[in-house]
């Protein structure tokens, strides 16, 4: 019986978490899953995503000094990983974001792990910080690969960061969704997340966790302009965070905050995909968004930024706009179309290439 362990910095729900619990509730049989992961965000708890392994009867276990921002508390993960894998003894260890990355490679290294992958989910250095900053999370990004046995990229623009010094390690393999989405009926969605909207209204949504890289408040000013070339609009932001606050607050600066929705976080949101006309991503950055393929498996429309992967997976009825542009976008908003085909993935393609990169 083969062992893999998934090794993943914070539990709770988002892209990364989403690719992970994918995987390990999808691994051939015979195979044994571990889970490890840190707190969910800004919390010392445990997150959805163990909540969620838990129900799907995957066992994980819980690391609690692996936190996001770098710390003192560093030295407690690498040695917990270290002791996790020198008990687990796994055969393979999966790891994925930029922390669990770097701390969980060179423990696997430490403890000998036949084989370590990991799984780019985009750069932290490409996110907007000082220059320094961006260096020294370079050399870090650097240092993950060179300690990795193979590297999976979602996105072209990543696995090129890379490939010129490993040509043989760096591999692209988009991500996938597993099943078809367990839509509500529009009426059930709406009903449910924004009772007081509108009658009739069009409905712009967007789903994410509510940081500066997801570009909310570009949407939020986005949509202010677009309300000045159609009224008729409601705009709806599920997810949660630590932007929500300042985000409420340009809301009502922008004196959109009747027409805006901030409906929090809602388990299993993709369920609410029904309730909008037009999906909205407008990210400073991204790797490639489950939100965005699960927009087109629902058959929504997107208006989204030109960043990471999304040109990748661009849709016939899709908009891409230059990040930032709030009048592309808002103008985007307007006239992209009323309908689109939905778009499937090939999960199990996905699942299999990854697999293959464990031998």
């Amino acid at each position: 019986m083969r062992k893999v362990l998934f090794v993943i910095t914070k539990s709770n729900w988002g892209g990364a978490q989403h690719y992970v619990y994918d995987l390990a509730t999808h691994m051939p049989a015979g195979t044994e899953v571990i889970v490890a992961c840190g707190p969910a965000q800004d919390s010392a708890r445990e997150g959805e995503l163990i909540i969620k392994l838990r129900d799907a009867g995957v066992r994980s276990v819980f690391v609690p000094a692996l936190t996001r921002d770098m710390s003192i508390a560093d030295i407690g993960a690498f040695r917990s990983l270290k002791k996790l894998f020198d008990d687990e003894k796994p055969d393979v260890v999966h790891l994925n974001s930029s922390k669990a990355g770097g701390l969980g490679a060179l423990a696997a290294r430490a403890s000998g792990v036949p084989r370590i992958v990991f799984t780019a989910h985009g750069w932290a250095f490409r996110e907007s910080r000082p220059f320094f900053v961006r260096a020294l999370m370079w050399l870090a990004s650097l240092a993950t690969v060179a300690l990795s046995h193979q590297v999976i990229c979602v996105t072209k623009p990543d696995r090129n960061a890379f490939v010129w010094l490993f040509p043989r390690r760096m591999h692209l393999i988009h991500n996938a969704l597993p099943a078809p989405l367990p839509l509500k009926t529009r009426t059930e969605a709406r009903h449910a997340i924004a009772p007081e909207a509108p009658p009739n209204c069009r409905w712009i949504g967007s789903i994410g966790e509510l940081t500066r890289n997801k570009g909310f408040d570009i949407g939020l000013r986005a949509f202010a302009h677009a309300r000045n070339i159609n009224p008729n609009l409601f705009y709806c932001i599920i997810g949660d965070g630590r932007e929500r606050t300042a985000l409420e607050a340009l809301a009502d600066e922008l004196a959109i905050r009747e027409h805006v929705c901030f409906a929090g976080a809602r388990e299993n949101a993709s369920a609410y995909l029904s309730a909008f006309d037009v999906f909205f991503i407008p990210s400073r950055k991204e790797g490639l968004p489950y939100a965005m393929l699960e927009a087109h498996a629902a058959g929504l429309p997107v208006v989204a930024s030109f960043v990471g992967g999304i040109p990748e997976i661009r849709g016939p009825a899709d908009t891409l706009c230059p990040s930032g542009d709030v009048g592309a976008f808002a103008h985007a908003l307007t006239e992209v179309p009323q309908t689109a085909p939905p778009i499937t993935t090939d999960f199990m393609a996905m699942r299999d290439a990854t697999i293959a990169l464990y031998v």
